[in-house]
């Protein structure tokens, strides 16, 4: 986690333990990726990212961009949202508020906060030779990788296939952090 929000690493702290100590909901599915949302729709990466904060949050930021907080992103596959849960540890909200009351944040921009966002692409990593559009079936085949539960494989499969009838499958490899904004805006914009 990379702020200067007091409040924001606060958060990010209460949703790395109640993974860790409760995990997610059953009826979402997790993954192993980077969630970001833009306005009020969201992104993911097919990459956990999360070691680059400090390399990649400014890059995106700038973009307009937000990183969501959270260890594992969790997808609801009917609703095609991205689930940002409320931290299960309980906690009094008013105190993390009153942290940032006199915090600038410069370029930050403010941290994603628990709720559900349409979720417009999904972008998976591919080599080079790859690049090219892909089919709902080649894009569940890629991101059944990221999950973290497989164990009905052919379900799963199924109904990521589904998913990505109604959301952008984008194609996604990069040279460098500059290069990875750029290909993530590129394909949202085609």
């Amino acid at each position: 986690m990379r702020s200067r929000s007091a409040t924001r690493v606060l958060s990010a702290l209460l949703a790395y333990v109640s993974d860790d100590l409760v995990g997610h909901d059953p009826h979402l599915s997790a993954m192993h990726a980077t969630a970001l949302v833009r306005g009020d729709e969201a992104v993911l990466l097919g990459e956990a990212l999360v070691r680059w904060v400090t390399d990649i949050q400014p890059r995106f930021a700038r973009a307009g961009f937000r990183l969501v907080d959270v260890p594992r992103p969790t997808i609801d596959l009917g609703t095609r949202e991205l689930v940002v849960p409320e931290p299960s540890i309980e906690h009094d909200p008013s105190v993390l508020a009153a942290l940032d009351r006199d915090v600038v944040s410069g370029a930050e921009l403010p941290r994603v906060p628990p709720g559900r966002y349409p979720l417009s692409a999904w972008f998976l990593l591919r080599t080079p030779e790859q690049m090219q559009a892909l089919t709902p079936a080649v894009a569940a085949v890629g991101a059944m990788r990221l999950m973290t539960e497989t164990d009905d494989a052919p379900e799963l499969i199924a109904r990521l296939a589904d998913l990505f009838e109604d959301v952008r499958a984008g194609s996604l490899w990069y040279g460098g952090w500059d290069d990875l904004v750029d290909v993530v805006i590129a394909g949202l914009d085609d």
